[in-house]
Protein backbone atom coordinates (compact mmCIF):
# COMPACT_ATOMS: atom_id res chain seq x y z
CA UNK A 1 0.00 0.00 0.00
CA UNK A 2 3.05 2.26 -0.02
CA UNK A 3 1.88 3.90 -3.24
CA UNK A 4 -0.56 5.94 -1.13
CA UNK A 5 2.34 7.47 0.76
CA UNK A 6 3.40 9.04 -2.53
CA UNK A 7 0.04 9.84 -4.13
CA UNK A 8 -1.73 11.40 -1.15
CA UNK A 9 1.00 13.87 -0.10
CA UNK A 10 1.42 14.91 -3.75
CA UNK A 11 -2.32 15.54 -4.07
CA UNK A 12 -2.39 17.49 -0.80
CA UNK A 13 0.56 19.65 -1.79
CA UNK A 14 -0.95 20.39 -5.21
CA UNK A 15 -4.22 21.57 -3.67
CA UNK A 16 -2.74 23.22 -0.54
CA UNK A 17 -4.49 20.80 1.85
CA UNK A 18 -2.96 20.89 5.36
CA UNK A 19 -4.09 17.44 6.47
CA UNK A 20 -6.08 14.40 5.45
CA UNK A 21 -6.65 10.73 6.14
CA UNK A 22 -7.17 7.62 4.03
CA UNK A 23 -8.77 4.31 4.98
CA UNK A 24 -9.25 1.32 2.68
CA UNK A 25 -11.20 -1.90 3.16
CA UNK A 26 -11.11 -5.04 1.03
CA UNK A 27 -13.72 -7.76 1.34
CA UNK A 28 -15.14 -6.05 4.41
CA UNK A 29 -11.81 -5.90 6.24
CA UNK A 30 -9.82 -2.76 7.00
CA UNK A 31 -6.47 -3.13 5.23
CA UNK A 32 -5.03 0.39 5.36
CA UNK A 33 -5.48 3.51 7.49
CA UNK A 34 -3.11 6.45 7.68
CA UNK A 35 -3.10 10.15 8.46
CA UNK A 36 -1.16 12.70 6.41
CA UNK A 37 -0.12 16.26 7.17
CA UNK A 38 -1.28 18.31 10.12
CA UNK A 39 -4.46 18.24 12.19
CA UNK A 40 -3.32 21.58 13.64
CA UNK A 41 -0.84 23.51 11.52
CA UNK A 42 0.19 25.95 14.26
CA UNK A 43 1.09 23.26 16.80
CA UNK A 44 2.33 20.80 14.15
CA UNK A 45 -0.10 18.19 15.51
CA UNK A 46 -0.15 15.36 12.95
CA UNK A 47 -3.29 13.80 11.52
CA UNK A 48 -3.84 10.33 12.97
CA UNK A 49 -5.52 7.41 11.17
CA UNK A 50 -8.57 7.89 13.40
CA UNK A 51 -8.66 11.70 13.45
CA UNK A 52 -12.12 13.25 13.32
CA UNK A 53 -13.16 15.39 10.35
CA UNK A 54 -16.39 17.22 9.61
CA UNK A 55 -17.92 15.00 6.94
CA UNK A 56 -20.39 17.63 5.68
CA UNK A 57 -23.01 16.27 3.29
CA UNK A 58 -21.79 12.70 3.59
CA UNK A 59 -24.04 13.03 6.66
CA UNK A 60 -27.00 12.75 4.28
CA UNK A 61 -26.12 9.14 3.52
CA UNK A 62 -26.19 8.38 7.25
CA UNK A 63 -29.62 10.00 7.50
CA UNK A 64 -30.83 7.98 4.53
CA UNK A 65 -29.68 4.72 6.11
CA UNK A 66 -31.45 5.64 9.36
CA UNK A 67 -34.63 6.45 7.43
CA UNK A 68 -34.53 3.16 5.53
CA UNK A 69 -33.89 1.28 8.76
CA UNK A 70 -37.19 2.69 10.08
CA UNK A 71 -38.89 1.56 6.86
CA UNK A 72 -37.52 -1.97 7.33
CA UNK A 73 -38.70 -2.01 10.93
CA UNK A 74 -42.22 -1.08 9.84
CA UNK A 75 -42.18 2.28 11.60
CA UNK A 76 -42.19 4.40 8.46
CA UNK A 77 -43.51 4.17 4.91
CA UNK A 78 -41.67 5.72 1.98
CA UNK A 79 -44.97 7.05 0.64
CA UNK A 80 -46.01 8.75 3.89
CA UNK A 81 -46.64 12.47 3.59
CA UNK A 82 -43.88 14.34 5.39
CA UNK A 83 -46.09 17.00 6.91
CA UNK A 84 -48.70 14.53 8.06
CA UNK A 85 -45.91 13.19 10.25
CA UNK A 86 -44.70 16.68 11.17
CA UNK A 87 -48.12 18.23 11.73
CA UNK A 88 -46.83 20.28 14.67
CA UNK A 89 -44.86 22.55 12.35
CA UNK A 90 -46.63 25.78 11.40
CA UNK A 91 -45.78 28.50 8.89
CA UNK A 92 -44.90 31.98 10.21
CA UNK A 93 -47.79 34.29 11.01
CA UNK A 94 -48.88 36.32 8.02
CA UNK A 95 -47.74 33.72 5.47
CA UNK A 96 -49.65 31.01 3.65
CA UNK A 97 -48.70 27.43 2.95
CA UNK A 98 -48.31 26.16 -0.62
CA UNK A 99 -50.92 23.36 -0.85
CA UNK A 100 -48.42 21.20 -2.75
CA UNK A 101 -46.33 20.88 0.42
CA UNK A 102 -48.93 18.40 1.63
CA UNK A 103 -47.91 16.07 -1.21
CA UNK A 104 -44.22 15.83 -0.23
CA UNK A 105 -43.37 12.24 0.76
CA UNK A 106 -40.45 10.61 2.54
CA UNK A 107 -39.45 9.13 -0.83
CA UNK A 108 -39.34 12.61 -2.39
CA UNK A 109 -37.12 13.88 0.41
CA UNK A 110 -34.64 11.03 0.03
CA UNK A 111 -34.38 11.64 -3.72
CA UNK A 112 -34.18 15.46 -3.57
CA UNK A 113 -37.44 15.84 -5.42
CA UNK A 114 -39.53 17.52 -2.73
CA UNK A 115 -40.10 20.74 -4.66
CA UNK A 116 -37.36 23.09 -3.43
CA UNK A 117 -34.74 24.41 -5.83
CA UNK A 118 -32.27 27.07 -4.72
CA UNK A 119 -31.48 27.89 -8.34
CA UNK A 120 -35.12 28.90 -8.85
CA UNK A 121 -35.79 30.58 -5.49
CA UNK A 122 -32.40 32.26 -5.29
CA UNK A 123 -31.53 30.97 -1.81
CA UNK A 124 -30.75 27.84 0.18
CA UNK A 125 -32.79 28.13 3.40
CA UNK A 126 -30.03 26.53 5.44
CA UNK A 127 -27.72 29.44 4.58
CA UNK A 128 -29.92 32.42 5.51
CA UNK A 129 -30.05 32.19 9.33
CA UNK A 130 -30.60 35.92 9.89
CA UNK A 131 -33.64 36.00 7.62
CA UNK A 132 -35.06 32.83 9.23
CA UNK A 133 -34.59 34.29 12.71
CA UNK A 134 -36.17 37.60 11.69
CA UNK A 135 -39.24 36.10 10.01
CA UNK A 136 -39.93 33.32 12.53
CA UNK A 137 -38.90 35.15 15.71
CA UNK A 138 -36.55 32.26 16.55
CA UNK A 139 -33.45 32.99 18.63
CA UNK A 140 -30.01 32.49 17.16
CA UNK A 141 -28.54 30.12 16.29
CA UNK A 142 -31.49 28.88 14.28
CA UNK A 143 -31.83 25.13 13.84
CA UNK A 144 -33.62 22.76 11.49
CA UNK A 145 -37.05 23.19 13.14
CA UNK A 146 -36.84 26.98 12.66
CA UNK A 147 -35.88 26.61 9.00
CA UNK A 148 -38.72 24.14 8.36
CA UNK A 149 -41.27 26.54 9.86
CA UNK A 150 -39.87 29.39 7.76
CA UNK A 151 -40.07 27.34 4.56
CA UNK A 152 -43.66 26.33 5.21
CA UNK A 153 -44.45 29.95 4.44
CA UNK A 154 -42.57 29.90 1.14
CA UNK A 155 -43.85 28.59 -2.21
CA UNK A 156 -42.48 25.41 -3.71
CA UNK A 157 -40.39 25.76 -6.85
CA UNK A 158 -41.89 22.72 -8.61
CA UNK A 159 -44.46 19.98 -8.07
CA UNK A 160 -43.10 17.28 -5.70
CA UNK A 161 -41.70 14.26 -7.50
CA UNK A 162 -41.48 15.89 -10.93
CA UNK A 163 -37.75 16.63 -10.99
CA UNK A 164 -34.50 16.50 -9.04
CA UNK A 165 -32.93 19.50 -7.28
CA UNK A 166 -30.37 18.92 -4.53
CA UNK A 167 -31.98 20.04 -1.29
CA UNK A 168 -30.36 20.51 2.11
CA UNK A 169 -33.83 21.27 3.44
CA UNK A 170 -35.12 17.83 2.49
CA UNK A 171 -32.61 16.12 4.75
CA UNK A 172 -33.24 18.64 7.50
CA UNK A 173 -36.87 17.46 7.35
CA UNK A 174 -35.86 13.77 7.34
CA UNK A 175 -34.00 14.28 10.61
CA UNK A 176 -37.17 15.59 12.23
CA UNK A 177 -39.20 12.70 10.81
CA UNK A 178 -36.75 10.27 12.43
CA UNK A 179 -37.28 12.06 15.73
CA UNK A 180 -41.07 12.04 15.37
CA UNK A 181 -41.18 8.33 14.58
CA UNK A 182 -38.75 7.19 17.29
CA UNK A 183 -39.20 9.58 20.21
CA UNK A 184 -35.40 9.93 20.30
CA UNK A 185 -33.18 12.74 19.18
CA UNK A 186 -31.85 12.30 15.67
CA UNK A 187 -28.30 11.77 16.95
CA UNK A 188 -29.35 9.23 19.59
CA UNK A 189 -31.33 7.12 17.12
CA UNK A 190 -28.51 7.07 14.58
CA UNK A 191 -25.94 6.14 17.21
CA UNK A 192 -28.10 3.33 18.63
CA UNK A 193 -29.51 1.82 15.43
CA UNK A 194 -27.03 2.64 12.64
CA UNK A 195 -23.56 3.23 14.06
CA UNK A 196 -23.40 0.96 17.13
CA UNK A 197 -24.36 -2.21 15.21
CA UNK A 198 -21.39 -1.53 12.92
CA UNK A 199 -18.96 -1.04 15.80
CA UNK A 200 -18.77 2.73 15.26
CA UNK A 201 -18.74 4.29 18.72
CA UNK A 202 -17.07 7.69 18.41
CA UNK A 203 -18.96 9.45 15.62
CA UNK A 204 -21.09 12.37 16.75
CA UNK A 205 -22.55 15.71 15.72
CA UNK A 206 -19.78 18.30 15.69
CA UNK A 207 -19.55 21.72 17.29
CA UNK A 208 -19.69 25.16 15.68
CA UNK A 209 -16.93 26.96 17.55
CA UNK A 210 -13.22 26.26 17.90
CA UNK A 211 -13.68 25.69 21.64
CA UNK A 212 -16.23 22.99 20.76
CA UNK A 213 -13.57 21.00 18.89
CA UNK A 214 -13.63 17.38 20.03
CA UNK A 215 -10.61 15.45 21.27
CA UNK A 216 -8.94 14.02 18.18
CA UNK A 217 -10.71 16.40 15.77
CA UNK A 218 -8.72 18.29 13.16
CA UNK A 219 -8.67 22.07 12.95
CA UNK A 220 -10.26 23.76 9.92
CA UNK A 221 -8.75 26.43 7.68
CA UNK A 222 -10.23 28.80 5.13
CA UNK A 223 -8.92 29.22 1.61
CA UNK A 224 -6.39 32.08 1.29
CA UNK A 225 -8.20 35.38 0.89
CA UNK A 226 -11.58 34.03 1.97
CA UNK A 227 -13.74 36.77 3.46
CA UNK A 228 -14.98 36.69 7.04
CA UNK A 229 -18.60 35.75 7.73
CA UNK A 230 -21.35 37.22 9.88
CA UNK A 231 -21.64 35.18 13.07
CA UNK A 232 -24.65 32.85 13.20
CA UNK A 233 -24.58 33.01 17.00
CA UNK A 234 -25.22 36.71 17.54
CA UNK A 235 -26.67 39.86 16.01
CA UNK A 236 -24.49 42.82 15.21
CA UNK A 237 -21.43 43.56 13.14
CA UNK A 238 -19.23 40.75 14.48
CA UNK A 239 -17.32 38.96 11.73
CA UNK A 240 -15.87 35.50 12.21
CA UNK A 241 -14.04 32.78 10.29
CA UNK A 242 -16.43 30.70 8.20
CA UNK A 243 -15.21 27.49 9.84
CA UNK A 244 -15.96 28.67 13.36
CA UNK A 245 -19.20 30.60 13.54
CA UNK A 246 -20.05 31.27 9.90
CA UNK A 247 -22.60 28.47 10.03
CA UNK A 248 -24.07 26.22 12.72
CA UNK A 249 -22.87 22.61 12.71
CA UNK A 250 -25.39 21.51 15.35
CA UNK A 251 -28.17 23.12 13.32
CA UNK A 252 -27.30 20.94 10.33
CA UNK A 253 -27.28 17.59 12.12
CA UNK A 254 -29.11 15.39 9.63
CA UNK A 255 -27.86 17.13 6.49
CA UNK A 256 -24.25 17.96 7.33
CA UNK A 257 -23.43 17.82 11.03
CA UNK A 258 -21.51 14.60 11.66
CA UNK A 259 -17.82 14.29 12.47
CA UNK A 260 -16.01 11.00 12.08
CA UNK A 261 -12.84 9.34 10.89
CA UNK A 262 -12.00 7.78 7.56
CA UNK A 263 -12.04 4.43 9.37
CA UNK A 264 -15.59 5.11 10.59
CA UNK A 265 -16.78 5.83 7.05
CA UNK A 266 -15.17 2.68 5.68
CA UNK A 267 -16.91 0.69 8.40
CA UNK A 268 -20.21 2.31 7.49
CA UNK A 269 -19.90 1.50 3.80
CA UNK A 270 -18.65 -2.03 4.50
CA UNK A 271 -21.70 -2.53 6.72
CA UNK A 272 -23.92 -1.80 3.73
CA UNK A 273 -22.21 -4.32 1.44
CA UNK A 274 -24.98 -6.81 0.76
CA UNK A 275 -22.48 -9.23 -0.78
CA UNK A 276 -20.79 -9.63 2.61
CA UNK A 277 -23.56 -10.48 5.12
CA UNK A 278 -24.58 -9.69 7.73
CA UNK A 279 -25.46 -6.26 6.40
CA UNK A 280 -27.07 -3.44 8.37
CA UNK A 281 -29.91 -3.32 5.82
CA UNK A 282 -31.62 -6.08 3.86
CA UNK A 283 -30.40 -6.79 0.34
CA UNK A 284 -33.68 -5.51 -1.12
CA UNK A 285 -33.38 -2.24 0.80
CA UNK A 286 -29.83 -1.65 -0.37
CA UNK A 287 -30.85 -2.37 -3.95
CA UNK A 288 -33.66 0.18 -3.57
CA UNK A 289 -31.30 2.72 -2.03
CA UNK A 290 -28.90 2.45 -4.98
CA UNK A 291 -31.50 2.09 -7.75
CA UNK A 292 -31.90 4.56 -10.58
CA UNK A 293 -34.99 6.76 -10.10
CA UNK A 294 -38.01 6.35 -12.31
CA UNK A 295 -38.90 9.03 -14.90
CA UNK A 296 -39.17 12.00 -14.80
CA UNK A 297 -36.20 12.10 -12.40
CA UNK A 298 -34.11 9.85 -14.61
CA UNK A 299 -33.05 12.31 -17.28
CA UNK A 300 -29.24 12.06 -17.10
CA UNK A 301 -26.63 9.31 -16.93
CA UNK A 302 -25.75 10.31 -13.37
CA UNK A 303 -28.46 10.08 -10.73
CA UNK A 304 -29.16 10.28 -7.00
CA UNK A 305 -30.72 7.23 -5.36
CA UNK A 306 -32.36 7.10 -1.93
CA UNK A 307 -29.56 8.90 -0.17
Amino acid sequence: MEVFDHLVPEFMEKHDIPGGAVAIAKDGRLVFARGYGFADVESKEPVQPDSFFRIASVSKSITAVATLKLVEDGKLDLNEKAFDILSRFKEPEGTSRDPRIGEVTVHHLLQHSGGWDKAASGFDPMWIPSRVARETGAPKPVGCPDVISFMLGQPLDFDPGTRYAYSNLGYCILGRIIEAKTGQTYQAYVKDHVLAPLGISRMQIGGTLLEDREVGEVKYYEYPGMALARSVLADGPERVRWSYGGYSIEGRDSLGGWIGSAIDLVRLVSGLDSSKPPSLLEVETIDLMLSRPNPPLRDTQSYYGLG
